[in-house]
């Protein structure tokens, strides 16, 4: 049987204060040199070497659009992949906290890397978003209140931490993020504008554009699964951008799959999204119908039950 599970940004994990350690806890810090900034294939990553307590690892975090969804790379050594994992969400539970006392949040959408018997990695989304943008279009909080919360949040950010994604719980001091924030938000304006959007009105939206029914768009999605090939226990990620114009009109449909996913997957996604979903066009700072997109990222898994 397929499962789909559709998202917009599963975990935030960046932590404002992580003070107890774990006695097993694998801990990592950002090496003197810090974060470098890579713009390439359509994608913007910060990347940043990892210091461990038996060698170097890897940090990125890889954003397509200004939204604060993170996909996020971390390898390393002393880290090991738990037992018998599969993609059945309700057998394996991988979470993140913003600080230690906070109720665990899901992650989802995890890959792994395995290059070599000495590292081990995972891919995963993350959201940082300290406020979502209201989707009234009369929104009681302004973009600019969202700006200042979100800033807020970076420069209180100190590190991450994750447990059960990895055989140890695994913490990561990263130290403020709001340097980093800054070049990553110049990079993907430029993206933006490659696409012909403008990134001061996107900033400044009282509503993104959305489907007119996002329960609908699922369902056509999951009737549309092509199966047939894939291994039990597996999941193909493909993450989406569909352009509209300021009636709310498909113009492009664009696919992504890092982890390499099926190319009927990405066939299939868009072949639903410009047919068969209808999309409420994103509206500026005066409530007036822009031209903008929608992005999200769809996990295809087939698992036993």
């Amino acid at each position: 049987m397929s499962k789909l599970a559709t998202y917009g940004g599963i975990a935030a994990i960046l932590l404002a204060s992580h003070t107890a350690h774990a006695k097993d806890e694998v801990r990592f810090k950002i090496d003197e040199y810090g974060w470098e900034l890579v713009q390439a294939d359509g994608k913007c990553t910060a990347r940043a070497f990892l210091e461990g307590p038996t060698g170097q690892g890897v940090l990125e975090l890889q954003k397509r659009s200004p939204r604060d969804t993170f996909r996020v790379v971390m390898a390393g050594p002393g880290l090991s992949k738990p037992a018998n994992v599969q993609w059945r969400l309700e057998d394996w539970a991988p979470t993140s906290r913003l600080a230690q006392d906070d109720i665990p949040q899901k992650l989802s959408a995890v890959g792994w890397l395995e290059g070599t018997s000495r590292y081990t990695g995972a891919t995963f989304n993350l959201t940082t978003s300290p406020l979502s943008l209201p989707e009234d279009p009369n929104p009681r909080v302004s973009s600019t209140e969202v700006q200042s919360t979100r800033s807020q949040r970076f420069a209180s950010v100190t590190g991450i931490y994750l447990d059960n994604l990895f055989r140890e719980p695994v913490a990561v001091e990263t130290g403020a993020l709001t340097s980093m924030m800054e070049l990553m938000d110049a990079c993907t304006d430029k993206i933006v504008e490659s696409w012909g959007v403008s990134p001061t009105t996107e900033r400044t939206l009282s509503r993104r554009a959305r489907p007119v029914d996002f329960k609908r768009m699922s369902d056509a999605l999951i009737q549309a699964f092509p199966g047939g090939n894939q291994r039990l226990g597996t999941a193909e990620l493909v993450t989406f951008r569909v352009m509209l114009d300021a009636r709310g009109y498909v113009t492009d449909c664009i696919t992504y799959s890092d982890s390499g996913a099926d190319a009927r997957l990405t066939r299939v996604t868009c072949d639903v999204l410009k047919n068969k979903v209808q999309y409420e066009p994103a509206l500026d700072a005066e409530s007036t119908p822009v031209a903008s997109y929608y992005t999200n990222s769809i996990v295809y898994a087939v698992g036993a039950g």
